[in-house]
């Protein structure tokens, strides 16, 4: 955690150092601010995390349901990140098999996990496309499992392909929020981590991939939240996709 927080606030006052040399061109104090700006944005972003992780654990988080429609959301929320995609020349979609489907949840928590999600697939994806799914799955979303046949969980059961729940409970009508990318991927021995705090598998290894690796350890958290699953398959230089259902009857 030490990291997450020394290395933007280290950033803000080196640059805020270099600044005060009269030497400087227009040009380099305006790449400096800017550094400045999104150090402090990361330093921030970080801050509110570990808050919102701490309240998760004292289990201070409520939930807040209300009623609204799941294709609207999904629609404002990928319409706010489209420009910033296009940015970096890439398309991103919005499929919605569902497209009148109303829903009584907490929307605050729907909202951040979708964003987390969305952002993360566009800060590991370099070309191609993000696509983003709303539907209903009627039975298994995995293999097709009728209810009487599905597997038990086992030992060997990957936690990164089925998080914290039984087979079972995919035998149900599912609401499915699925979020494509053609990325980076993350390496199969990896994908067991994913979900864990300050985690980010081998992106790591390269500082370009900045953040508290929080982000997908609080969706987590919310998805559990509001009982529902997340998985995550993925393939090096293919890309990932996260899979977070909902019982249809937990959405009523």
């Amino acid at each position: 955690m030490s990291h997450e927080i020394r290395t933007p606030m280290n950033g803000i006052l080196g640059f805020m150092e270099l600044l005060t040399d009269p030497d400087l061109t227009e040009k380099e104090k305006l790449e400096y601010y800017d550094i400045m700006k999104r150090s402090g944005e990361r330093l921030l972003n970080t801050i509110n995390d570990i808050i919102e992780i701490s309240k998760i654990e004292a289990h201070l988080v409520n939930i807040q349901r209300s009623r609204f429609c799941m294709a609207c959301l999904m629609k404002e929320i990928t319409d706010f990140f489209s420009p910033e995609a296009a940015k970096k020349g890439l398309k991103l979609n919005l499929h919605l098999e569902e497209p009148t489907l109303k829903v009584n949840t907490d929307l605050a928590k729907i909202e951040s996990i979708l964003t987390n999600l969305i952002k993360n697939a566009i800060k590991f994806t370099h070309t191609g496309e993000i696509n983003v799914t709303l539907s209903r799955n009627q039975n298994d979303a995995r293999k097709g499992h009728p209810a009487d046949t599905l597997p038990e969980k086992s030992a060997e059961t990957s936690y990164s392909q089925f998080a914290e729940t039984s087979y079972r409970q995919f035998a149900r009508p599912t609401i499915c929020l699925t979020i494509r990318d053609t990325g980076e991927g993350i390496p199969k021995d990896k994908l067991e981590k994913i979900f864990e705090r300050f985690t980010q598998a081998e992106r790591t290894l390269n500082r370009v991939y900045e953040g508290s690796g929080l982000g997908l350890s609080i969706t987590k958290e919310y998805v559990r939240l509001l009982n529902g699953t997340i998985r995550v398959d993925s393939e090096v230089n293919k890309g990932s996709t996260f899979i977070v259902e909902f019982p249809e009857s937990e959405l009523q």
